[in-house]
């Protein structure tokens, strides 16, 4: 809600609240004229202690000034309403109840104090706020360029193993390789393009997952044993694009599948409610584990990236027996 709108329907409420107390003792035409001489000399004092003093000093942690700004505002406020506000309005004065000796001045000193008062809490409050909401713009700025980066880096690693396999039909002039390099472009396709937007159809990843296995098996000389399971309905459920297809091209990349004859890929989605569960499960070997650690660096980006998109939302694990590699993502909440 705009701050000024608020300001504004405050006031109205502040007004309407101060000539209904009045009118309890005095009468309705003289509660609303004497409410509407003090409703400006009160704005100004709201606003100008608060711009001057607590904004400019206080919260710059300039005390002494502060401390002399607020005598000052003060005298300078008392002395124009005692004389010239009281003058005008001894009924208001008379009507309030308590001791007669110096009522007026009693009257005036608390009135200033509570402005003072008033004014200095809800602006250190205002100012948190306005802290608050620029601290997390800044973050969400920061996680946004992150997040952008992270993607960026998906794009050529993918890139690069899809070109060795495209290079590998090549060179033997491949019948496959024409229908690899289409595979192809609708994969780059998807990653550049709709890897931009805000969320993606678990359907499209689903789809070019199911490309890229393709891809893979068009460039060995005999079937590979890969396996892609979908449990439950899909629907129209929707994910951060390009986060599961790293992780079934990181399963490809430390698997044995071109060592060993017996090397299995098994992948299993399943989808249930409002939630996700993803699993890659790959043989593998000592000899292949890659000098980056287990997973590489494209596990430490989808983990990253999952802590920007669904903090507090998802279980990421990885477990690497030696002879077996598994991922499990599971989003709770897409």
């Amino acid at each position: 809600m705009n701050k000024g709108l608020v300001h504004i329907f405050l006031w109205i409420v502040y007004f309407t609240l101060a000539i209904a107390f009045k009118a309890n003792s005095l009468d309705l035409a003289y509660s609303t004229k004497h409410t509407l001489v003090m409703l400006p000399i009160q704005v100004l004092s709201y606003y100008g202690f608060g711009y001057l003093a607590v904004n400019r000093f206080l919260e710059k942690k300039k005390y002494l000034l502060f401390g002399l700004t607020a005598i000052v505002f003060f005298g300078i406020f008392y002395v124009f309403m005692m004389f010239f506000i009281v003058p005008n309005f001894e009924e208001y004065y008379n009507a309030i109840p308590g001791s007669h000796v110096h009522r007026e001045e009693r009257v005036v000193t608390i009135t200033l104090v509570l402005a003072m008062t008033v004014s200095t809490i809800f602006h250190i409050l205002e100012n948190r706020i306005a802290q608050e909401r620029q601290s997390q713009l800044l973050l969400n700025q920061h996680n946004e360029a992150q997040l952008m980066y992270l993607k960026a880096q998906i794009n050529p690693h993918f890139l690069f193993n899809a070109l060795n396999n495209i290079y590998s039909l090549a060179v033997v002039k491949s019948d496959k390789t024409p229908n690899m390099v289409l595979n192809l472009a609708d994969l780059l396709r998807y990653s550049i393009y709709e890897g931009q937007k805000g969320k993606v159809l678990i359907t499209d990843e689903i789809r070019h997952i199911e490309k890229y296995f393709e891809l893979y098996q068009a460039a060995q000389e005999k079937p590979v044993n890969i396996k892609f399971n979908i449990v439950g309905s899909i629907g129209n459920q929707k994910i951060e694009p390009m986060m599961l297809i790293p992780i079934v091209e990181n399963c490809i990349k430390h698997g044995d599948l071109g060592t060993n004859t017996d090397a299995f890929v098994q992948v299993i989605l399943e989808v249930e409610n409002d939630g996700l569960r993803f699993t890659t499960l790959n043989s593998t070997s000592k000899t292949n584990h890659q000098k980056d650690g287990v997973g590489g660096v494209g596990l430490k980006n989808i983990k990253r990236r999952l802590e920007l998109k669904y903090p507090n939302e998802h279980t990421f694990s990885v477990m690497d027996t030696g002879q077996e590699f598994e991922v499990f993502l599971n989003i709770k909440k897409l």
